[in-house]
């Protein structure tokens, strides 16, 4: 085969798995059950049930090294509400609705956003986790009273899944593996 020929067979392959690269978390983005959401994309920016963030979750993350990059160049150094997309989801042992934040709009990039895991606290809202990824999976399985986190990052050629569980104060990560699109 010609150097040519090579070239376009790589483009083209490139391409097909680009574009196909989603389909490996095609199922995250459809575990939407009737109630509480567990799996979040970067895709998909619909939530259920979707809330509007609470003015201390918009302020904390402003306040992050990543909120103020983002401001700079806005005049009030406000996040508005339309680049956040904001679920309830039951996470820990006390039945308080603990949040889900998907950075959308201007947060979000090619295939790519950022996630926010708050917790209620004595009537405030503390950061459990903040991770950018492709998808956010809740789990059934249980850490520290909380439940089991994934976060699905790809490449165009490869997948990674993170895994995070609760330490009884925040989610750290617990291990990942990058693997190859096949």
């Amino acid at each position: 085969m010609n150097t040519g020929k090579r070239q376009q067979t790589r483009a083209g392959l490139t391409l097909l798995v680009v574009l196909t690269a989603p389909v490996v978390f095609s199922v995250a983005q459809t575990t939407k059950g009737a109630g509480q959401q567990t799996s979040f994309s970067a895709e998909d920016e619909t939530v259920t049930p979707p809330i509007k963030a609470p003015k201390q979750v918009k302020d904390m993350i402003a306040e992050s090294e990543f909120g103020k990059l983002l401001l700079q160049d806005t005049p009030d150094h406000v996040i508005p509400d339309r680049w956040l997309s904001v679920s309830e989801a039951d996470l820990g042992p006390s039945g308080e609705k603990d949040l889900v934040v998907l950075g959308v709009g201007q947060i979000r990039g090619a295939n790519v956003t950022s996630f926010w895991v708050f917790a209620p606290s004595a009537g405030e809202f503390r950061l459990l986790l903040y991770a950018v990824g492709h998808d956010l999976e809740i789990k059934k399985a249980r850490s520290g009273g909380y439940r089991d986190i994934d976060v699905l990052k790809a490449t165009a050629t490869r997948y990674s899944r993170v895994q995070y569980r609760f330490d009884g104060r925040v989610y750290r990560s617990h291990g990942s593996a990058w693997q190859p699109i096949r």
